[in-house]
């Protein structure tokens, strides 16, 4: 049995020729576009679906099976599944990125500007659009996003994230 990578879920289907839309997780996006299936689980068991069409309008990606093309009651049972590919399909550096990423706990963030500490790392997050830092600081839990826009570099010695955060973000 193939090792299964959770990418995604089905968020809908609509329209009359059943197109459905999905979320992929961002740090999977470019394994997704390079595929021409995906897997979702029922029952128990990974079903391969074949893309027939794919799109990406910068939030979701609306894509059309073969399989169900023209059969929206069809593409109505996928909502809500999650989205899968082989491990192998995967390109290797996102999914090392992801596991890195939340197995930040106990570091701590640290401003690359004046090298202040903002706080400790007490938990990581997966939510739908990207991996959020659950940070303690002197005013309590923060939400931190952990993107490429933010992120400096991740000393894995003296366990700090070094980031560049936006002004007023800490403030929210």
């Amino acid at each position: 049995m193939h090792e299964m990578v959770q990418i995604g879920k089905v968020l809908k289907h609509f329209g009359t020729k059943g197109l459905i839309k999905i979320h992929i997780e961002p740090i999977y996006e470019s394994s997704f576009e390079s595929s021409d299936h995906l897997f979702v689980k029922r029952q128990g068991s990974f079903i391969p679906l074949f893309i027939e069409e794919m799109r990406h309008n910068g939030l979701e990606w609306e894509i059309l099976l073969e399989d169900l093309a023209d059969n929206p009651e069809e593409a109505k049972k996928l909502n809500g599944l999650d989205v899968y590919l082989r491990k192998k399909n995967i390109h290797s550096d996102a999914h090392e990125s992801k596991e890195k990423m939340l197995s930040l706990t106990d570091f701590r963030m640290i401003h690359a500007a004046d090298k202040t500490e903002i706080g400790k790392i007490s938990r990581v997050e997966i939510y739908p659009q990207q991996l959020i830092a659950m940070v303690q600081t002197s005013s309590g839990e923060k939400m931190i996003p952990l993107n490429e826009s933010f992120l400096i570099a991740i000393n894995e010695i003296k366990k700090e994230v070094i980031v560049d955060l936006p002004e007023g973000l800490l403030d929210l």
